[in-house]
């Protein structure tokens, strides 16, 4: 089916751009675009709140692309500065377009993803110093002398001598 219509697209499609410049479809199709992305740029303002950079992002490619569409619907020729300068907007508006997408998609989970496992650290050395050592005195417990002493002890086979003193009602 592809392949039967780019074999005969001349057929099967409306001409866009003819000797003349641009045809009335394709200006229909270019203001009903730019249309389109007033209306997506209303609605990224209302959601601005929301993903600040993400909309700012989309808004900022609309508009590129608005001017493009601009430039697309005004041009004489194929081969005019404008429709080259169009090109240019859509090439600045669609990378605009895929940086939304990769911070919305890829960058702004990794960066909460971060976040995260910086908080559980926190937690998890928070939990280690409530474990290991006296709220009371900051000092070293009982429960750190046994993980120390076990973790120490079976390094090697030398001998070794362990001193306990017990203070009671400090």
């Amino acid at each position: 089916v592809v392949m039967f219509i780019v074999y005969n697209s001349t057929r099967l499609l409306p001409d866009l751009v003819t000797a003349d410049g641009t045809t009335i479809l394709k200006s229909n199709l270019q203001f009903m675009a730019l249309l389109l992305q007033i209306v997506f740029i209303i609605v990224m303002v209302k959601k601005i709140a929301k993903m600040p950079k993400r909309a700012v992002l989309l808004i900022v490619s609309s508009l590129y692309l608005i001017v493009s569409d601009l430039l697309f619907s005004s041009y004489t020729d194929v081969y005019d500065m404008l429709n080259f300068i169009g090109h240019i907007f859509q090439l600045f508006g669609f990378g605009l377009l895929f940086k939304a997408i990769y911070y919305g998609s890829v960058e702004q989970p990794f960066l909460k993803l971060h976040n995260v496992n910086q908080s559980l650290e926190r937690s998890q050395e928070k939990i280690k110093q409530i474990i290991n050592y006296d709220a009371m005195t900051g000092l070293p417990n009982e429960h750190y002398l046994l993980s120390y002493l076990k973790e120490h002890l079976q390094k090697d086979l030398s001998r070794k001598s362990v001193v306990v003193f017990s203070v009671e009602r400090y």
